[in-house]
């Protein structure tokens, strides 16, 4: 007796065949990415893009990316910390110390926390919850534009090359290092349940639409941003298609929705208006000409064929998006195609918008013609939209661009196999079978797939090396200051950064996309030390409790300084590693001083007068 499933059941399996095709494709074609999801990640010394960066620039590159890995671990694994135990103190992360609000000096990323967060819990691994999110950012980007073009009307064969093309096309690839910019699958599926909405008029469907763009937006602020502007024009296609033929019910549900999710994302953005007010975060309203050689070309940023990039170095303007020559083929069929009704007909019409919309924005604040400057759509968004003018990579609107374009394409591959199939003597599934394999080798061959040059680096420590770590998680609370310091972009900073996940104590120090204001006055102290007096004054500040002393990362001189330091009491050596506590802590009576100072430039006159002459009187 035949088994007979239902609809619902089918599509289930369905969907969880094809992220598992997904899935596996990025194992594969990746490789040796995800070989120790546990211990290694992306080495980033190895270009593993065509044309993504030369052997003279690579060094400075290298740093940054190795850097912003690292944040990012460390701010998954916060995210989920600070959401279960101190949900109220969720901006109060633990690096900084004692600067309110310090994880606003970088994203919060805290649509990740869906992902990655389970991951920590279970294994207090925030490695290996970054590369399982980052490997799900493949599986998931593809099964998602998969959803929205088999909801458009697309076989299931047009379907899964539209998904292969977005998952895998350069534009993502080049943002591999930040895996915040990787979460593709979220707007996709807003698009999505924003058809439904309008069209079906179904509460659910809306409700639906606004928790996918909310993770989406919360993943990052460019993705936020490219919401603010991308939801809207895919909107007004959808609904241009249609030529107004769309119930009041329909539009209040999708608005509402839209708007409610404006206003979470306001709430929670509150905090960082503040920092951005205090001048911490910069803001490029006044100086947009900094701006060019993040924006992309026009062309070759677009139409650079990685066959020719490699070797060259790093495209001289904006962000790598090689659409390649097959996807622009297949998305002009199905721009030609476009006047079709139906849902097939209203995501072509708003995918174009987005895409086209998302083509011009990527180009940035202006054009460079005839030796003078033309202000660009994007220029006026600094203007109007607050926030806007902070993002410093306008050629990252390409992500956004692959959207539309994958739709586009998908469509178009739809509309080709649907005719060729009628002609063909195999059977349409075989066909369709055999056109997905060939055309999915053909764009992989065309993206450079195949030659790309990846690596891995370690990134977790061996049990000698974590041992000051599990002591320092067993010791009573109190801020942390690990030697030698170093400033905010320097590797040590982000690597003690991610160990505290062992202990979640307060650091003095910390790495981030920008530094509080009060940091200034804690690096300055921090390089006179072991002096007696800068250490009284940076307990009066901070009210440190412990230093940890790394003697493999000391010079000769260095170590000898730091080897009976005065007022400081061993606690424990562990390799390389010494644990100090401080004997006679001082009472923190600057503290206040220093946490108004991180709001309030005038409250910092009285710190900046003391760090100045304990500066001064300290010996070097």
């Amino acid at each position: 007796m035949a088994v007979s499933f239902s609809p619902a059941t089918r599509r289930r399996a369905a969907g969880i065949a094809v992220c598992l095709a997904y899935g596996a494709l990025a194992a594969l074609l990746l490789w040796p990415l995800f070989s120790d999801p546990a211990n290694a990640t992306l080495d980033p010394d190895r270009p593993w893009l065509a044309g993504w960066a030369s052997e003279r620039s690579r060094g400075s590159h290298s740093v940054a990316m190795l850097r912003d890995m690292r944040l990012a671990q460390w701010i998954y694994a916060w995210n989920w910390h600070a959401l279960t135990t101190q949900p109220l103190a969720f901006f109060d992360a633990n690096m900084f110390h004692p600067t309110p609000n310090a994880l606003a000096y970088s994203e919060h990323a805290v649509g990740k926390v869906v992902l990655t967060g389970p991951v920590f819990a279970l294994s207090g691994n925030p490695v290996l919850a970054y590369q399982l999110d980052l490997w799900l950012c493949f599986a998931l980007s593809g099964a998602a534009m998969y959803a929205l073009l088999r909801h458009a009307g697309a076989l299931p064969a047009a379907a899964f090359v539209g998904g292969f093309l977005y998952a895998f096309c350069p534009a993502r690839l080049d943002m591999v290092f930040h895996t915040h910019l990787m979460t593709g699958q979220y707007l996709p599926l807003a698009l999505l349940f924003l058809d439904r909405a309008l069209f079906a008029q179904r509460a659910r469907a809306a409700a639906a639409f606004a928790l996918c763009l909310l993770l989406h937006m919360l993943c990052s602020y460019y993705f936020a941003y490219m919401a603010l502007v991308g939801v809207p024009i895919y909107a007004l296609g959808l609904v241009a298609a249609e030529r107004g033929r769309v119930a009041w019910r329909g539009v209040a549900l999708a608005a509402g929705a839209f708007a409610a999710v404006l206003l979470v994302f306001a709430l929670v953005s509150l905090v960082y208006l503040r920092v951005r007010a205090r001048g911490a975060v910069w803001d490029y309203r006044e100086m947009a000409a900094v701006l060019y050689p993040m924006s992309n070309h026009p062309v070759w940023a677009y139409l650079w064929p990685p066959v020719l990039a490699a070797g060259a170095g790093r495209l001289a303007r904006g962000c790598y998006a090689y659409l390649g020559a097959i996807p622009l083929a297949l998305a002009g069929v199905g721009i030609a195609s476009a006047r079709s009704g139906g849902v097939r007909g209203r995501t072509l019409l708003a995918s174009l918008a987005l895409t086209l919309v998302s083509y011009v924005l990527s180009l940035g604040p202006t054009a460079r013609l005839d030796g003078g400057e033309v202000a660009l759509p994007y220029s006026w968004l600094m203007h109007l939209v607050p926030g806007f003018a902070s993002m410093r990579v306008p050629g990252r609107f390409a992500l956004l661009l692959m959207v539309g374009f994958a739709v586009l394409a998908g469509l178009g591959l739809d509309r080709l196999l649907r005719r060729a199939t009628e002609r063909s003597f195999l059977r349409p599934r075989w066909a369709r079978g055999a056109a997905v394999l060939v055309l999915s080798a053909v764009i992989a061959w065309e993206f450079g797939l195949g030659s790309l040059e990846l690596a891995v680096r370690r990134e977790t420590l061996g049990p000698e090396r974590a041992a000051v770590y599990q002591a320092l998680a067993e010791l009573p609370p109190g801020p942390v200051l690990e030697i030698p310091g170093s400033k905010p972009d320097g590797l040590l900073m982000i690597e003690y950064q991610v160990q505290s996940v062992r202990h979640w104590k307060p650091l003095l120090t910390g790495s981030s996309g920008y530094a509080p204001p009060t940091y200034r006055f804690v690096e300055a102290l921090v390089r006179r030390l072991p002096d007696a007096r800068a250490l009284a004054l940076l307990g009066r500040m901070t009210d440190v409790r412990y230093v940890v002393v790394h003697d493999a990362h000391l010079a000769a001189y260095e170590r000898a300084a730091w080897a009976d330091p005065h007022g400081l009491e061993l606690l424990a050596s562990f390799g390389a590693d010494r644990l100090f506590r401080v004997a006679a802590p001082p009472r923190p009576d600057l503290l206040p001083a220093m946490i108004a100072c991180s709001s309030d430039a005038a409250a910092c006159e009285e710190i900046t007068r003391l760090v100045a002459q304990s500066t001064q009187a300290a010996p070097r």
